[in-house]
């Protein structure tokens, strides 16, 4: 492992920190990489600083596995599509608690520290990267992507708590590298060796080339590029399937991506005015998809 960052710890928690860090120090070495030692740390560290410190009542171990178990809960380890993938039931094992323990530990840890998915502080970066709705902020009353602002702006939102780290510029103009037109599925494969700026660019340069307008057009590029690159998953993501239903409701292909995204697009305002109040944000999405249809869409402007 790589030496870990230093943590402000008051002086009376120091060995109760330690304590607790040496098991998830541990566990992370054997099982779950520097990222979450580092994001365990800091959450121990987070909690001495409470007054009164949790840590000071109870065992140190079932400490370790409530941060262990709520970090890997809001990181999505316990999801066997996630790199790494450990078992709620395996990493209990490692730590040498019961799951109930563990799970009745991580309910106060989430609660203490306001954890919730995609928490701008304890986010695998690894995740984050990949993730556009952790880079969603509020910007004069409308949500963009904090990785499309000046470098000022970022490390401003950065300061604030608001995105996990500050992340390089992008640019929704560079990259163009084929010519992508929503009216035709773009081959899966090529679409999925793109990475996200190069997606963006692709559907921005298609909407003003068809003359296409809106109160932000680089947000909207990126909404729509997700939801294109969820169909090219197919049956990985439900919106391949939507995406047919609607269409063979009477919505041309543009129209019925345009549907999706807005479904993607109130679950990210969701996302960010009602932080840690959705508990299941990939359910609340396969939901909301179900439920839209063509006249709905067309109804609601």
């Amino acid at each position: 492992m790589t030496p870990p960052k230093a943590y402000k710890v008051p002086h009376a928690m120091q060995a109760r920190y330690e304590a607790v860090t040496t098991i998830t120090d541990r566990v992370c070495r054997d099982e779950l990489g520097d990222e979450y030692a580092d994001l365990c740390r800091k959450a121990a560290a987070e909690l001495s600083r409470k007054r009164p410190s949790p840590l000071g009542r109870g065992r140190e171990l079932s400490w370790a596995a409530g941060i262990l178990y709520a970090l890997s809960q809001i990181n999505f380890l316990f999801d066997k599509d996630s790199d790494p993938f450990l078992s709620a039931r395996d990493l209990c094992e490692k730590v040498g608690v019961s799951q109930g323990t563990a799970s009745r530990h991580a309910k106060e840890v989430r609660d203490l520290l306001d954890l919730r998915f995609f928490h701008p502080e304890y986010t695998l970066e690894s995740l984050a990267a990949e993730n556009p709705f952790a880079w969603m902020i509020m910007v004069d009353g409308m949500i963009v992507d904090a990785r499309t602002l000046p470098l000022e702006l970022r490390e401003e939102a950065f300061e604030l708590g608001l995105i996990p780290y500050v992340p390089e510029g992008m640019d929704p103009d560079d990259g163009v590298v084929e010519v992508y037109d929503a009216h035709r599925a773009p081959d899966p494969d090529p679409w999925l060796e793109l990475d996200e700026d190069e997606r963006i660019a692709l559907v921005l340069e298609h909407h003003r080339q068809a003359g296409e307008q809106a109160p932000n057009m680089e947000l909207h590029a990126m909404i729509h590029a997700v939801v294109e690159t969820q169909v090219a998953l197919g049956d990985e993501e439900p919106t391949a399937a939507t995406l047919i239903r609607l269409q063979e409701e009477g919505l041309d292909r543009h129209d019925a991506l345009h549907a999706i995204g807005s479904v993607l697009a109130h679950q990210m305002h969701r996302a960010v005015t009602e932080r840690g109040e959705v508990d299941d944000p990939q359910e609340t999405f396969r939901l909301d998809l179900a439920a839209l249809t063509a006249t709905g869409w067309r109804a609601s402007g």
